[in-house]
């Protein structure tokens, strides 16, 4: 059995990092250069030094159309056609409330005065800026956590190409040197799953023009949860964007209402308590069942306990939560279904399944049923066999009437913590 599990093990790990290990090269799906005109060039300059709303106006401004945009050659051109239409289209759908993102990046660009009656830009090489364009908070700023998002823009802002070739000191200083990649995180599933599986074993001339660079994010390599980073050898250190997990599903370690008692479940401050006894843990660990669980899609990174939901609301309300979140956020977000096996070298000498209640990420109520494969009244024939075990193994089982169950479950490293079965610096790596 424990050779099947580790096939399991292997192929679901495979599936997982098998985007990370296919290398960097197509993290991008579509990058170019293109310059703004003057016009175009000071309503950004204003926008980048007035905030958020601002930013995203110019933009819309600048991607309406493509008269005042120059590329270098014809087939630039027909390319910046439809990556223009693209990220028109995709600003237009963040102010609809749909799930994408524009992730405009750029230093402080100063006006360093009129030269030839002409306004010239400077910029700030020591000041560094982001804005995320994603779903709208108010009227004056936009919310930059990204939960599963696919579609995202990567936008940067520079000084037009020939104030670098005009001044060779700081051509390594272009953000269009900047370099995408995408660094993936473990899933709250994948991680489940293997802790679950160990426990069966217990300045020039265009000095007035700006220049952008674009960058599609290949949406097929964005698997959540990730980082998107942004590198240069200029920078002082990475830029990160998280793309934060929704899930669907855990692995979870139940126990049976038989083996607790209220005194070894408690709240001390802002975290919850569990203590068995000494006892209670030889108990917890000869009658404990894996279970999978499935549920509504989870932000697992905003989702709060069960308490500090019911009286401090949730983040993504930004503190404006109507009767319909709070209802949705103490049930619907918190109820799941779950099947199980026993943690034991004969997993399935008992099967379980019913419906679960999370009180935190990591801690649930179980409301189900369980049933125990039982060995029927039979005489068979062993031949020569002489051990009771051996023996065993031909006997006829079947499972009885299922018996209904309350009982808790915990995440797979939680319960291994409780009962002792691995330091907190093993889980940690460190």
């Amino acid at each position: 059995m424990k050779k099947n599990y580790s096939i399991i093990l292997v192929l679901l790990l495979f599936y997982s990092s098998a985007f990370a290990q296919s290398g960097s090269k197509d993290f991008e799906s579509k990058r170019m250069d293109c310059s703004l005109n003057s016009d175009l060039s000071k309503k950004l300059f204003d926008a980048l030094n007035n905030g958020d709303v601002d930013i995203q106006k110019a933009m819309k401004a600048i991607f309406a159309d493509s008269v005042n945009v120059t590329t270098s050659n014809k087939v630039a051109a027909n390319l910046y056609t439809g990556f223009r239409k693209e990220i028109s289209m995709t600003l237009a759908d963040i102010e609809k409330g749909k799930n994408a993102a524009v992730i405009v990046i750029y230093r402080k660009l100063l006006n360093g005065g009129a030269l030839n009656g002409t306004t010239e830009y400077q910029v700030d090489l020591s000041n560094l800026n982001t804005t995320v364009i994603h779903g709208k908070v108010n009227d004056f700023k936009y919310d930059n956590y990204l939960l599963a998002t696919k579609r995202v823009y990567v936008i940067l802002v520079d000084l037009h190409e020939k104030v670098y070739l005009d001044d060779q000191s700081k051509r390594q200083e272009k953000l269009s040197l900047a370099k995408i990649d995408l660094v993936y995180r473990q899933s709250k599933f994948s991680q489940s799953f293997k802790e679950v599986v160990n426990l069966f074993d217990m300045g020039g001339g265009d000095g007035d023009k700006l220049t952008l660079t674009l960058i599609k994010i290949n949406p097929d390599r964005i698997k959540d949860p990730c980082d998107i980073v942004v590198s240069h050898p200029k920078f002082p250190k990475d830029l990160v964007y998280t793309i934060h997990e929704q899930n669907l599903a855990t692995f979870q370690v139940g126990v049976t209402n038989s083996k607790i008692a209220v005194k070894n479940i408690s709240l001390t401050g802002n975290d919850l308590v569990v203590k068995p006894d000494d006892q209670q843990k030889k108990d917890w660990k000869g009658s404990a069942y894996a279970l999978l669980e499935l549920h509504l899609p989870r932000d697992i990174d905003r989702f709060q306990p069960l308490w500090k939901s019911i009286f401090n609301g949730n983040a993504k309300y930004a503190n404006d939560r109507n009767f319909g979140d709070y209802l949705y956020d103490i049930t619907l977000s918190r109820i799941g279904i779950y099947a199980g096996i026993k943690l034991a070298k004969d997993p399935f000498s008992n099967l379980y399944a019913g419906l679960n209640y999370s009180i935190t990420n990591d801690f649930a109520v179980n409301f189900g049923w369980a049933w125990a494969n039982e060995y029927d009244t039979q005489v068979t024939e062993i031949g020569n066999i002489t051990s009771v075990d051996d023996a065993l193994k031909f006997a006829k089982r079947s499972y009885g009437k299922g018996d209904f169950s309350i009982g808790i479950s915990f995440a797979p490293s939680i319960f291994a913590k409780t009962l002792g079965l691995k330091t907190k610096s093993e889980d940690s790596g460190n």
